[in-house]
This record gives C-alpha cells, structure tokens and sequence, in this order.
C-alpha cells in the first residue's frame, strides 16, 4: 500500500504535534509509526506484503501508550510477540473450521490470562485479539500461512523500533501532561468540596454528594499513578527534584483537604454557621483557581497571575458567635487547617518560580511509590482457578468469540463474519458497567462511522483514502482510553477502508459492517451473564483489604518515636488504593442485576468511615508537625500508644467494637470541644482527636463486619 501521500504531509503536522495534548501526541506519532512501516515494506516489497505488515503495526500500535520509555518497550514488545503468534494459529487453522475455532477459543483465554498482571496489559491482549481477527480478514490466496504470519509479524516488531525511537522524543511532553493533569483534578476536587460545604450534606443527599466525592476520588488516584510513573521515575537533577517536589506537595494537599470535613457538623446550619462554611468554600475555591493556573502553567511554561492572598487572614472575621458557643473555638482550628492547605499550594507556586534546594525524599525511595510492571508466570497460575475473575473473563470471552464465528457463518448477508468476532472482542468487558458502556458506545460509533465511510466511498484516489486511513489510525488511538466511542467511530473508518484495499472490487460493505456489529453487540452483552463476576464475589476480600492497611497506615501514624518518611506515604499510598478500590467496586454495581448489586448504602457507609480515619489520621499527623514541640512528650506518648492500640484492635480483629447506634453516630456532639483554642493548649484537641479516632475505628469495624457477612 502507498503512502507517500501521508508522508507528505507529516512537515506540515510537525508544529501542530507540538501543540497537542498528550493522547493526541501520542495517536499522531502511532499513526506517523503504521506509515512509515507501511512505507519501507512496500518500498521493500510490494503492495500486498505493506497490507499485511500495516495490519501488524496497527495491532501492536495499540499498546504503545503513553508511558516511560522502558514500559513502552516491554509493553509493545509483548504485543508483537503475542500478535505474532496470534497471526500464525489463523493461518495455520483457517482450512478447517474445527481447528480454527480452536484456535480462537486458545488465543482468547492466552491473550485475557495476561491481565494477571494487571490493567497495563490490557491493551496487550487486546491488540492479540485484534491481530487474530484481521488475519481472518486477510485473503488466504495472498501467501501461504507461514508468508502471512511472517509479513504481520515484521509490521509488528518493525514498529515495536520505531516505538522504542520516539519514546524518549515523547516522555517530556507526557510528564508535563500527566503532572498537569494530576494538580488539575486535585484543583476540581477542592471545587467539589467547596460546593457540598455550601450546600452542606444533608441526610437526604448524603448519598448523592458521596458518589459525587467518590468520582472524583477515583479520577485523582488515576491522575496520581500516571503522574508517579512518568515524574517519580524521571532522572536525577533539578527539574526532577521540581516535578516531584510538586507531585508530592499536590498529594499532601489531597490529604489535608480530606481532613478539612472533620467537625463541620458542630457548625450546624443556622444562620452563623452557613456563614463560617460559606467562608471556607471561598476560600477552597479560590486555592482551586491557584492550583488550575499552576495546572496549566505545567503544561505550557507560561506562568499566570499571581494567585491572591493564600494565607486567608481575616477572612474569618466578622463571624460573632454567642458567648460560649463552643463553635467559636473551632474557628482557629477550621483556620489552621485552611492554612496547611494554602502552605502546600504556596510551595507548589515557590516550585514553579525557583528550583527545589534538596530532594524531599531520594531518587531511591521514590520508586517504591510506583506500581512496577512485570510479566511473572506465577501470577499467572494464581488466577486459574474458577472464581478468579481474570479466569472467569477469559472463558467467558473464549466462547463467545467462537459462538460469534459460527453465528456470523449463519447470517444470509455474512461475508466478513470476523467483524462480528470483533464486535464480542471489543464490547464484552470483565464488569456488566464496562459491557454496557462499550456497547452503546460501540454501536453509536459505528453507524457514525458507516455514514462518514459512505460518504468517503464517492472519492475515487486512493492515496487521499489512504490518508485517511492513517488519521483515522491516529484518532482511535488516541481517544482509544477517553472517548470511546470517537475510537468506535475512527476503527470503523479504518475497518472498512482496509477491507476495500485488500479487495477493492467487493466496495464498501457499510450496511454490513452495521448489521455484524448490532449483532455483535447483542451477543456480548447476552455473554455478560455467563460466568458473571459480580462486584459482591471481590467484596469480602477488598473490605479485609482495606481494614489491614487502615490499620498499616495508622500504625506509622500513631508511632510516637520518630516516623519513617517513607514507610508513612507508602501506607497512606495503599490505604488510599484500597479505599478508591471499593469505591471504583460501588460505582460499577450500579450496572448489575438489582439480586446481584452491592448493598450500597452499607457500602457508602463503610467508605465514609473509612475517609473519617483517613482525615483523622491526617490531621493528627498535622497537629504532630504543627504543635509537637508544645506537647508534654510523656503524656502525648501514652495518649498516642493508647490509641494505636485501641484502633488496631478495631480494624483487624473481625467482630471487635460494636459501639451502640446512638453514641456512635453522635459521638462528635457529645465530645465538647476544649476550653483553649488549638494554638493556646494543642494536647487536649489531640487528646479529643485520637477519642474520636477510636471510636470511628470501631464504627468502621462494625460497618465492615455487615459487609463482611
């Protein structure tokens, strides 16, 4: 296939690539990496070897995500192998339909196993599949089987180099996107907080505004993993001490902001209170802006406005409560804890204008902040068995790509009956939410895509349809993890095109493409009913889970000898992960069948405790680095061990603490707050904190114990 055309253009684009976002970047340089493959081989040899070695480069395209240099080889390397094998077992099956839909079931359940491994192989096994399908596709009269699968296979490692030559090209622009992006969704998090402090949780909306919280929970984890891979792993120097410093302070912002929700039910909603919690929105909201301004700056190095008075004072003024009211002594500590908040989003300003002076921690230590990706086949061997959901899944997708093959067999229209394959490939998920949103998503993207094809049907040149073919390469990779169904939309675009350069007297099979993937569709969510995965079978053990490293994180907390830096973030990091695990398990069951779903009432329940001790142990680590000098160290020690004692107790001995339902869900009111402010006399605040701590520890025990059984 020739594409001179697309490669004529690629000048013109280099100042528009520059300027794109780093999905866009990264789908322009895949599609760039399919036309150069698709060039030298057809400059080697002839049309047809570049057909089938564009195929191989577009499967393993898939896989060359933006990431660091050394994953982007390993990821993209497994891909050509696998595709590879996967190219070799059609071709050498295809003369018998009996070995060949063996051969499907075989190549289903080895590319899904990878996901052992995790979600990073995702697109791995994806690309597997997608590989096995389109040598379906390929005429068998274009070579023998072994000429095919070898022509697919040096698309594929052909593009795992050029992969592997722009990697290092591409890695500044993804850290600046994947730290922008980080600081941008904790920015929109204190916007949230700052809209339910106006509203002010209800028990009415109380579940509403959790699931609210929770989306964004789960976005800023994502925005936090992708950051550490590309800023915890960057070299030794300035730049790297700045860009960690940064992701470090912006995480430690997370933590305080989660903290800023204790007590705020004293404030009540009178006329005063509304007022003081009106007051703290605006002054959430306006860190917000200073953090999204900080956001951008990242991406673009162009610094913005200075961010307004960050240390708040007075702002509190004007607020008289009446004598004795004990809310007027939570005002200094609702202050104190804007303030921590302001002082971290102030050092991210003082980053961005000077260089960090000494790393915060060694380039050594922040690596064990990243989750590693490695390809152990003893992962792989913990999931075969039946109630593993990886193992599920592979079966599960295994037959339904062989019933999908011989129902597009039996269709009076079929003529490409591996569309409908690809259909089940692409919609049927591990979880019924994922099913349900690919295949809405899917059909919606194809009928788009068929209109858009038939229209393209009326140009006669051939290079400028290639060049299309090319973008539309670029524009479903790129949005392949964001908008699906753009991705749905451009892989029809590339589906029928190819198709037609394979065989261009067969035209534009447009109605047919639509048809196969209705039919598809249909199937693979009938499929999602088979070996199911509920969210209720993970539950227990994600609950055990997160009760242990609740109990780790407080542990490093409540330590009273000097903290481990280190060892601390790492807990806290796992607490967070276990907690946004449940969270992510909450928001998928909405999709499932209601005998099925999550209790999700107990399920907000325990996840509000859950955030209740991560805020408590987030502000007493505060008190600690704010007020420790002041605190009688005996005293505080005693209290300190107390509480980690009691609180261990609570999280890891199953059926521990059950307070009564009226002193634990009003245990904050019936706790007075102390007659001296925080700043004046700090040991009895920490002394009513680690109380609290305690007794939400076993209210927490006694949620989970309910899910548990």
């Amino acid at each position: 296939m020739s594409l001179r055309n697309a490669a004529a253009t690629s000048p013109a684009l280099s100042g528009a690539l520059r300027r794109l976002p780093a999905f866009g970047l990264n789908g322009a340089s895949a599609a760039m990496g399919v036309a150069v493959v698709g060039l030298i081989v057809a400059a080697l040899g002839n049309p047809v070897h570049a057909q089938l070695a564009i195929v191989g480069a577009v499967c393993v395209s898939l896989s060359d995500a933006p990431v660091t240099t050394g994953r982007v080889s390993q990821r993209v390397f497994l891909a050509a192998v696998l595709s590879a094998l996967a190219a070799l077992t059609v071709e050498t099956t295809r003369s018998h339909e009996g070995l060949l839909l063996l051969g499907i079931f075989c190549t289903g359940l080895v590319s899904m196993m990878t996901m052992s491994w995790g979600a990073w192989a995702g697109t791995v096994s994806f690309g597997t599949l997608l590989s096995m399908v389109l040598t379906m596709a390929v005429p068998a009269n274009l070579g023998t089987p072994w000429q095919i699968a070898a022509w697919t296979a040096i698309g594929g490692f052909s593009y795992w180099i050029w992969a592997l030559a722009t990697a290092p090209l591409l890695q500044g622009r993804y850290r600046a996107q994947a730290l922008s992006d980080a600081v941008a969704a904790m920015a929109e998090q204190l916007s949230v907080r700052a809209d339910l402090l106006d509203t002010h949780e209800s028990k009415g909306g109380l579940l509403a505004a959790m699931h609210l919280w929770l989306r964004g929970e789960a976005t800023l984890a994502e925005r936090f993993q992708a950051a550490r891979v590309f800023v915890l792993a960057e070299r030794e120097g300035v730049e790297a001490n700045r860009h960690s410093a940064i992701l470090i302070a912006t995480i430690e912002v997370r933590d305080l902001l989660l903290a800023s929700r204790l007590d705020l039910d004293i404030v009540s909603t009178d006329p005063l209170g509304r007022e003081l919690l009106g007051r703290l929105a605006a002054c959430l909201r306006e860190i917000a802006l200073g953090l999204d301004s900080f956001a951008a700056e990242l991406l673009d190095g162009v610094p913005r406005n200075e961010p307004t008075d960050m240390a708040f004072s007075g702002r509190f003024d004007g607020i008289r409560f009446a004598p004795g009211d004990m809310r007027e002594r939570l005002v200094p500590a609702l202050y104190d804890r804007l303030a921590n908040i302001a002082a971290e989003v102030n050092r991210i300003h003082h980053l961005l204008r000077c260089a960090p002076t000494d790393p915060i921690l060694e380039r050594k230590d922040l690596s064990r902040f990243v989750v590693p990706e490695h390809m152990p086949v003893a992962a792989v061997r913990e999931q075969l068995h039946w109630q593993s959901p990886v193992f599920r899944h592979a079966l599960r997708l295994s037959v339904a790509m062989c019933c999908g093959y011989l129902l597009a067999e039996a269709l009076p229209w079929v003529s490409h009956p591996y569309w409908v394959v690809l259909t089940v490939v692409v919609v049927l998920r591990g979880t019924m939410d994922q099913t349900l949103s690919r295949r809405n998503s899917r059909v919606f993207g194809t009928l788009i895509g068929c209109v858009l094809v038939a229209a393209l049907a009326r140009i006669s040149s051939t290079s400028v349809l290639e060049v299309c073919f090319i973008i539309a390469v670029g524009v479903a990779h790129a949005f392949l993890a964001r908008q699906y169904w753009i991705t749905a939309v451009a892989a029809t675009v590339m589906a029928l095109l190819q198709a037609h350069f394979v065989v261009p007297s067969a035209g534009f099979a447009v109605f047919e493409r639509a048809a196969d993937t209705v039919v598809g569709a249909l199937l693979a969510w009938a499929f999602s009913f088979v070996l199911p995965s509920w969210e209720r079978r993970q539950l227990p053990a994600a609950v055990s889970g997160a009760m242990r490293d609740l109990g780790d994180y407080a542990s490093e907390v409540l330590r009273s000898s000097s903290q481990n830096l280190v060892a601390l973030r790492v807990a806290r990091r796992k607490a967070y992960g276990s907690m946004n695990a449940i969270a992510n398990a909450m928001q998928r069951t909405s999709a499932e069948p209601d005998d099925v779903k999550l209790p999700t009432q107990d399920v907000a329940r325990f996840l509000d405790f859950g955030q209740r001790l991560l805020a408590h142990l987030s502000l007493i680590r505060a008190m600690l680095a704010g007020h420790g000098s002041y605190f009688d160290e005996a005293i505080a020690s005693a209290r300190l061990r107390d509480a980690h004692d009691a609180v261990k107790q609570s999280l890891l001995q199953q059926g521990q603490g059950r307070p009564g339902s009226t002193q634990a869900e009003c245990f904050d009111f019936q706790l007075p707050l102390p007659e001296k402010g925080p700043l004046e006399d700090p040991l009895p605040w920490l002394e009513r904190r680690l109380a609290i701590l305690k007794n939400d520890a076993a209210r927490a025990r006694s949620a989970a114990d309910a899910l548990l059984e």
